[in-house]
């Protein structure tokens, strides 16, 4: 049986950028040491870390040479999936700035936003709405039934994750809590991640 062993350009590309990302972390993860875990870089450390699970999970579709995609996506629908993950991507960035902002930022020495934490707290939950009611719209809008699967896991893990997030922000961010947040904003970053690939597949 002959084996045919076909280049995948994107696959290799994908690769690389990986393996440069986790390099990155090395000198990213000395920063954040050598200031004493200062907001910003420890914010970078984890934007990097989702950057890297968002190329993961593209490799991880990819890796089938032939995809098959399961029906076409509207216009709409398809500028509705753009505006989902951009909407993803604030709401963590924004997420990063209330964690710095707040009292498990590090140790008691390490330094804070300058930042209220409630009203950086309800911005972060005004996004998170915002972000609900765009998914629900494309949910609604869209006929690409690899989408609209992926719509629905995406809403039951976020919702979870919302759950977690009032929790622990009326409990007064219990280490436990914020610890469940931080596993619940990669699993939402992989739903939100997955639409946007399905709504690119369906586009294409």
């Amino acid at each position: 049986m002959a084996i045919v062993r076909l280049k995948r350009k994107d696959i290799k590309t994908l690769g690389i950028w990986q393996l440069l990302g986790i390099i990155a972390q090395i000198p990213l993860g000395g920063i954040t040491v050598l200031t004493h875990l200062n907001p910003i870089p420890v914010a970078g450390h984890f934007l990097l870390s989702i950057a890297l699970i968002a190329a993961g999970t593209t490799l991880f579709e990819r890796r089938r040479i032939n995809t098959v995609t399961s029906g076409a996506i509207e216009m709409k629908s398809f500028l509705l999936a753009r505006i989902h993950i951009i909407l993803s991507a604030l709401v963590i960035i924004v997420g990063t700035v209330v964690t710095g902002s707040g009292p498990n930022a590090g140790d008691i020495s390490a330094p804070r936003f300058n930042i209220s934490i409630d009203r950086v707290a309800w911005l972060h939950a005004g996004l998170v709405i915002a972000l609900m009611v765009v998914t629900f719209a494309l949910f609604f809008s869209c006929d690409n039934p690899l989408v609209r699967k992926r719509v629905k896991i995406f809403v039951v893990v976020a919702m979870a994750q919302g759950a977690i997030g009032f929790a622990q922000y009326y409990q007064g961010l219990p280490e436990l809590l914020v610890g469940l947040h931080l596993l619940g904003v990669t699993l939402v970053w992989i739903g939100a991640w997955r639409i946007h690939l399905a709504a690119q597949m369906g586009h294409s």
